[in-house]
């Protein structure tokens, strides 16, 4: 990987463990200077992202609380001052999977908040420094767990899907600004956080739907979110980048 990001600075939502932290050590690797964004910051992190070459800021902060989020950029550009890409990865469930029956419309809202309404909080709030220089790349998280219809995950998936259309309302309004916002939807990808929990079975179930036989890993969603934040993806907005292995054609 080159250093097409030199000189810019990326944040990313949830780039503590997972997905997140492999996302924001690809965009260090690529040269930009990386703002990390969690509830909790791991110990080592920010020297981890700064061996790169670039600076790195990890930010206690929680992206459900508008607050939080509007103090977080506030603090990015008195560091830096400038936000050119925004990678809204935070995201999850809190209890186990269950029918929606089961819980009540609490938890279906903090499911929605965490997974969907943070991507618009965060979206309002770095893309005002991007409005005011006129560029600037979001990239949002999604999940093909979408297109599955997946049991048991009612919340995580309308929120999942309403990402969606997020991800297109956005880049309508902030085309007219030089402004990309696209999404990449992982297919089932093996992190730390669920690698020991996730049955071989059902690692070698997601496996046999793909086309491509092996499994998923941090580093691939990383490596689609560096292309669509780099100058090759300039002209790609409103899209949805499917990384599965081939998922969606099917192994036959």
């Amino acid at each position: 990987m080159g250093r097409e990001l030199d000189g810019q600075v990326a944040v990313v939502t949830g780039g503590s463990r997972g997905i997140g932290r492999a996302i924001a050590l690809a965009l260090a690797e690529a040269g930009a200077d990386v703002v990390t964004l969690s509830r909790q910051v791991p110990e080592g992190l920010s020297a981890q992202l700064s061996s790169h070459g670039s600076a790195a800021l990890c930010l206690a902060t929680d992206v459900t609380d508008d607050a939080d989020v509007a103090a977080a950029r506030d603090e990015v550009l008195e560091r830096f001052g400038r936000v050119d890409a925004l990678v809204n990865n935070a995201g999850g469930l809190f209890a186990p999977r269950r029918p929606f029956w089961e819980y009540g419309p609490t938890e279906f809202d903090d499911v929605i908040a965490l997974n969907l309404r943070s991507a618009f909080v965060c979206a309002a709030a770095f893309s005002e420094p991007m409005r005011a220089a006129r560029s600037g790349r979001i990239v949002n998280i999604g999940s093909d767990a979408v297109g599955a219809g997946l049991p048991s995950l009612t919340h995580y998936l309308a929120a999942k899907a309403g990402m969606l259309g997020l991800t297109r309302g956005l880049a309508s309004d902030l085309g007219p600004f030089g402004i990309g916002v696209n999404t990449v939807s992982p297919g089932l990808v093996v992190t730390e956080h669920i690698g020991d929990a996730l049955p071989e079975e059902a690692r070698q179930r997601a496996i046999d739907t793909q086309v491509l036989a092996r499994s998923l890993v941090p580093t691939d969603i990383a490596a689609a979110v560096v292309f669509l934040c780099s100058p090759g993806a300039q002209m790609i907005t409103g899209q949805t980048l499917q990384v599965n292995g081939g998922a969606t054609v099917g192994a036959g």
